[in-house]
């Protein structure tokens, strides 16, 4: 069990995902946010701010991915950390005490072990918080178009299509660019194309563009920013000069100068805004730099950055990626199930494959629940033909076939049927009450006379309904009601249901212990936060000892389900 108070841990490179900054390396969270923030706590081992504005992550509540507000956050030298990795590619350091959601509930890092599986969001809601940061903008040379003037950006206010510029010195040459408000699909697929083939020079954005179709749409895609005339079309690609077009997208989106590829990222604004956002980058970074095929879908970068935020997006779109890096250097992610693949043309690169329906949370790996089932199974005292089919539980069991949702939520079905029926059972003293109890709870006259010591068939019968035999048969038909009706069954259930719902979850292929470094935490509403390469569902600081009682409350509420 996680006892309170402790302080959980991150690494400074640990991504986090929030509607203030994106997503961003936690420490690059912590600097940024305390610039809003009130300094509550310092001393020589940690220091705490808590936001002066409302700060949202995500976290998990009732089993559920939901928005989650930040209290607090923290550095803090941390003297015992350990580096996990896990089956998708991605790897985690933390704090030794730092939990993880898994199959059996919050385990701390120290605890888990190579083949624990671990929860990650299956699928996330966007914020929708898709405005341009223009306060992170040089506010003194941007310069805003007002009627026929340039006015500094600080000294005005965005609040439609904006034409801008990039000046120390204004004069009546200037060329504009014009740039939305707010961050929409068109910018966001062109923003996918320039961190896939593009670079940003001293006085000139490169794209490059060998395919027909890629310079058409790159070239529609920004006549949305510059007149056609200021577009260079050249063997290679597309080009465009502008300076103010080369500080927009470094100071706003997070573009590397000089060409810098391995530098590279997905911008930080795009997960605070909406999917239709990140599928529209999706297809304009697969569509530069990536291969889509019948059986493998796969973005290479040298960036691992860009290739860790191209597997976030993912995640968050319901997909199931795998991060690797090969001997050059490299480093990509996959898609490679047939229900994936197929979702991701249809859906992210708009090809209009014809599907019957969206199987990819049917396919979905689960954690190995074979005990939970066999649990459930006899304790509630299921049986084939009656409660469930024989091929729905028995190949759990047996481990004859892979255990999904599609089975799993059948089985949770029979299971919360059966509870409901003995929950509705009454049982009274007399002939056709007990009668039915033994049908409901399935006692047999055997095990009847193996825990009263006699065999209660004539008993039963009587008609005496106030008879000493009545109370003790009542007596053990109430037990039995009890036993299915029991703490340990609703935790079963609440187990397989959480392992159904929103959540997915990948294997721990390795922990390594590491040593002490400065590590950061974020302390939320809902005691949890995504965090990770390829996000995973982590415990925050404050509500450790709260979160058990929030699982006690529902197992309260599976109760009252039942």
């Amino acid at each position: 069990p996680i006892k309170v108070p402790e302080i959980f841990c991150l690494s400074g490179d640990t991504p986090v995902v929030t509607d203030f900054c994106g997503r961003r390396n936690n420490e690059e969270f912590y600097h940024r946010a305390k610039e809003v923030s009130t300094k509550v706590h310092e001393d020589d081992k940690k220091t705490v701010y808590e936001p002066e504005e409302d700060i949202t992550t995500k976290g998990i509540e009732d089993g559920e991915v939901v928005d989650s507000t930040v209290e607090k956050f923290y550095s803090i030298e941390v003297p015992e950390t350990f580096e996990i990795e896990f089956s998708d590619g991605s790897t985690a350091k933390v704090s030794g005490n730092q939990p993880f959601y898994t199959a059996e509930g919050w385990k701390e890092a120290s605890e888990i072990s190579e083949g624990a599986k671990v929860a990650a969001p299956g699928e996330m809601e966007a914020f929708g918080e898709d405005r341009i940061e223009w306060e992170q903008l040089d506010q003194d040379n941007f310069r805003v178009r007002e009627n026929d003037d340039l006015v500094k950006l600080g000294e005005t206010e965005v609040d439609s299509k904006a034409e801008i510029t990039f000046c120390r010195k204004v004069t009546s040459e200037e060329k504009t660019i014009t740039v939305p408000e707010h961050l929409t699909p068109r910018l966001s697929e062109l923003l996918g194309f320039i961190v896939a083939e593009g670079s940003l020079a001293e006085n000139e954005v490169r794209v490059a563009a060998l395919e027909g179709e890629n310079r058409e749409r790159i070239e529609d895609l920004l006549t949305d920013f510059v007149d056609e005339d200021r577009i260079n079309r050249r063997q290679d690609g597309l080009v465009v000069y502008s300076k103010a077009f080369i500080e927009l997208l470094h100071q706003g989106f997070d573009i590397p100068r000089d060409n810098k590829t391995h530098e590279v990222d997905v911008p930080g604004i795009l997960f605070k805004s909406s999917k239709e956002n990140w599928k529209a980058f999706l297809r304009g970074a697969y569509r530069g730099d990536g291969f889509i095929g019948d059986k493998k879908v796969e973005y290479c970068s040298a960036s691992e950055d860009l290739v860790s935020g191209v597997a976030s997006l993912l995640r968050f779109l319901g997909y199931e990626p795998k991060k690797f890096s090969d001997s050059r250097g490299y480093h990509h992610v996959n898609l490679s199930g047939g229900n994936d693949i197929t979702a991701f043309r249809d859906d992210v690169m708009q090809e209009n494959i014809q599907r019957r329906e969206d199987n990819r949370n049917k396919a979905r790996p689960m954690p190995d629940m074979t005990e939970e089932v066999r649990f459930l199974r006899d304790a509630t005292r299921l049986t084939y033909g009656r409660d469930t089919d024989e091929g729905v539980i028995a190949p759990v069991i047996q481990r004859d076939q892979d255990f999904g949702r599609d089975r799993a939520a059948r089985i949770l079905s029979s299971v919360k049927r059966r509870l409901a029926e003995v929950r509705n059972l009454e049982i009274e003293k007399n002939l056709e009450s007990l009668e039915r109890a033994k049908d409901v709870l399935k006692v047999s006259y055997p095990e009847l006379e193996q825990e009263l010591g006699y065999n209660p068939k004539h008993q039963i019968r009587q008609k005496d309904e106030f008879g000493e035999k009545h109370e003790e048969i009542r007596s053990y038909m109430l037990e039995v009601k009890d036993g299915i009706l029991s703490q340990e069954v609703f935790e079963n259930v609440q187990k397989l249901e959480t392992a159904t719902e929103t959540l997915a979850w990948k294997e721990v292929e390795d922990v390594e212990e590491q040593g002490s470094m400065t590590m950061y935490d974020l302390e939320t509403d809902t005691g949890s936060l995504v965090g990770g390469e390829t996000p995973l569902m982590l415990h925050n600081s404050k509500y450790v000892g709260e979160s058990e009682s929030a699982v006690r409350e529902i197992f309260k509420k599976a109760r009252q389900v039942a």
